[in-house]
């Protein structure tokens, strides 16, 4: 059910007078414009339900959620790269031959994906979220699992049977980037306060292999190439970068929306620079801005990787997550931490 209050609370010409259940939930809408409004606890909003739809007052629903996933829409807008980018930010997994994959598992985790997408609404969510794929085995009753987390919180599992396809694309991305990212909706969510009904909570991926290719067009292993083994507790290096006291402007330009609290992911560039000292190091970008700078002994360890990569023609990417500070006297600030693979760059 949602909470009206969110979404624009004092509709205008709902009148003051309070229903007869002071409790939040749907009401017969007092001015008589629409079926139901939703009362908050406190006052009337403008969300408003009529007819089957739900809507806020004066904004139609072009298309509904599970329109979206049967007529195929959803794969024609997010194959458009700039309207993925809005949707869901920076990924590692490839997003061109986007395709849609199943989650399963969802059903033991509805309380974590409520908190995810918000409340159910009368149509159903469409709530679009940055998904975290993560190999794991603490899991006894999925065996060679790979899970699915959305704002921290784990919600379910990529479908069983696809996850022996998926698996190599999953580890180039964490060998290449420390993280396999995609893009995720959850959508399912609807309450109908008129009969009572509601449906759970799903979630779609959505990344590629290609034009026209899928799992079965990856090229054989080469050589003395094997799946990385993942140890939960022992998956990556955390590397701390320095100067972000310098740069706070440009992590909050980063962090967006996004709660610092959250240690939200994003894709880092590496490349050879100068700190504000004037020492020769390696400069950590954000959205194409410098953000910090790695220490001399990190950069030693780091520079050989980023001066090969450079001279092949790419840039070095890697996962690095916004955080409080820790700094004594700035933890009003964000942090920011790289997360690389095990070892990487020794």
């Amino acid at each position: 059910m949602s909470d009206g209050g969110a979404n624009g609370a004092g509709a205008h010409g709902a009148g003051d007078e309070p229903p007869d259940d002071p409790r939040p939930g749907w009401q017969p809408d007092p001015t008589g414009h629409y079926e139901y409004r939703w009362w908050d606890g406190s006052g009337w909003t403008n969300r408003v339900a009529g007819e089957g739809v739900s809507r806020h007052e004066g904004r139609f629903v072009a298309l509904l959620p599970a329109q979206r996933v049967r007529d195929g829409a959803d794969i024609a807008e997010y194959a458009d790269p700039e309207h993925f980018a809005r949707a869901f930010g920076a990924v590692t997994l490839p997003t061109v031959g986007l395709r849609r994959w199943e989650v399963e598992g969802e059903g033991r985790y509805q309380r974590d994906l409520d908190t995810v997408a918000g409340p159910k609404e009368y149509d159903g969510v469409w709530a679009e979220r940055l998904a975290i794929l993560r190999p794991v085995s603490d899991d006894p009753s999925v065996h060679d699992a790979v899970a699915v987390e959305l704002g921290g919180l784990r919600v379910g599992y990529l479908a069983h049977t696809e996850i022996s396809a998926h698996r190599r694309l999953i580890d180039r991305a964490i060998a290449l980037h420390g993280v396999a990212t995609c893009g995720a909706v959850v959508n399912g969510g609807w309450y109908r306060p008129d009969d009572g009904s509601e449906g759970s909570y799903g979630v779609h991926l959505y990344f590629g292999y290609g034009p026209g290719a899928g799992p079965e067009t990856l090229p054989a292993p080469a050589a003395g190439e094997e799946r990385i083994p993942y140890r939960v507790r022992d998956l990556h290096d955390h590397v701390t970068v320095t100067g972000e006291e310098h740069t706070q402007a440009a992590l909050e330009a980063a962090l967006g929306d996004d709660w610092v609290g959250d240690h939200p992911f994003r894709l880092a560039h590496l490349a050879l620079g100068e700190d504000p000292r004037g020492r020769r190091v390696v400069a950590v970008s954000l959205g194409g801005s410098i953000v910090g700078w790695l220490t001399p002994t990190m950069t030693d360890r780091f520079a050989p990787v980023v001066r090969t990569t450079e001279a092949g023609g790419r840039h070095l990417t890697a996962a690095a997550t916004l955080e409080p500070s820790r700094r004594r006297g700035h933890t009003d600030e964000i942090d920011v931490v790289l997360r690389v693979p095990k070892g990487w760059g020794r």
